[in-house]
């Protein structure tokens, strides 16, 4: 064999590794690819309706629809609600302007003449391809509602915030029920201390990241223990069971923010 037919069998091989090398460090590059990237619900290049961006500490979104939230009591200004909406955009990709994302407030959208009635709230998300409903300071009346959703066979978690309506049928219909921890000493006292002070789009996001990996039962330990983190480290509050303080009774789905110092 010649030097120069040798020569070229060295480059041809050569030339066939550093190609091979190439490929190799391009594909391994996305791993670690944190920059947000739109993409299909369903992991796919192809063109969908709804595109939006990974959620954190997800790198696709695999539900596809709309997630739904009510802003109620406490909840409900402009500010909070045009911060949450920047914040889901942001985030998530999700927005009103594609129907991926529902904003509802309370009772500003729910007048009827010069009535505001909770009663609307299974019309307004009739037909609409919901995977989440969040309802922050439930109004009253609104466990009627969300066993009016559960007769319907709603397949969308409820998860509920700050209720102030009844609270055995909150529990019944919502899939959790997330309030603050009261100190049995203050239960008396008609408003205790120990309100949440974090913003209220720290607390919501984990449950919404969860939502569009395809999770929809909060007694599955990865999504208890992904949002249980979350809340930790963006508010510094630990969600925990709901013990009755008469009966000792650990409940099956409400659970208690506690900041502890």
């Amino acid at each position: 064999m010649n030097k120069k037919l040798k020569a070229a069998i060295v480059f041809f091989v050569l030339s066939i590794a550093f190609i091979s090398c190439a490929k190799n460090t391009a594909a391994d590059s996305q791993v670690f690819n944190v920059i947000p990237k739109k993409t299909n619900t369903d992991g796919t290049s192809e063109n969908t309706m709804f595109q939006k961006y990974p959620g954190i500490h997800f790198q696709s979104v695999l539900a596809e629809g709309s997630v739904a939230i009510l802003f109620g009591s406490d909840f409900n200004s402009p500010e909070i609600v045009e911060k949450t909406s920047k914040t889901l955009l942001q985030t998530f990709g999700l927005t009103p302007k594609d129907q991926s994302l529902y904003l509802y407030s309370y009772p500003d959208d729910f007048k009827t003449g010069t009535y505001s009635r909770i009663s609307l709230l299974p019309n307004k998300l009739e037909s609409k391809n919901i995977i989440l409903l969040l309802i922050l300071g439930s109004p009253k009346q609104t466990h009627k509602i969300l066993a009016e959703l559960q007769d319907a066979e709603r397949a969308y978690p409820v998860f509920s915030f700050f209720s102030l309506d009844d609270v055995l049928g909150t529990e019944a219909g919502s899939t959790a029920v997330i309030d603050m921890y009261v100190a049995p000493q203050d239960m008396l006292v008609q408003e205790p201390s120990g309100a949440f002070s974090g913003a209220i789009d720290d607390l919501i996001m984990p449950f919404i990241a969860g939502a569009l990996q395809g999770w929809t039962d909060f007694s599955n330990i990865e999504y208890f223990v992904y949002v249980s983190d979350e809340i930790y480290k963006n508010t510094g509050y630990r969600l925990r069971e709901y013990i009755d303080p008469e009966t000792g009774i650990r409940s099956d789905n409400h659970y208690v923010l506690m900041q502890w110092e």
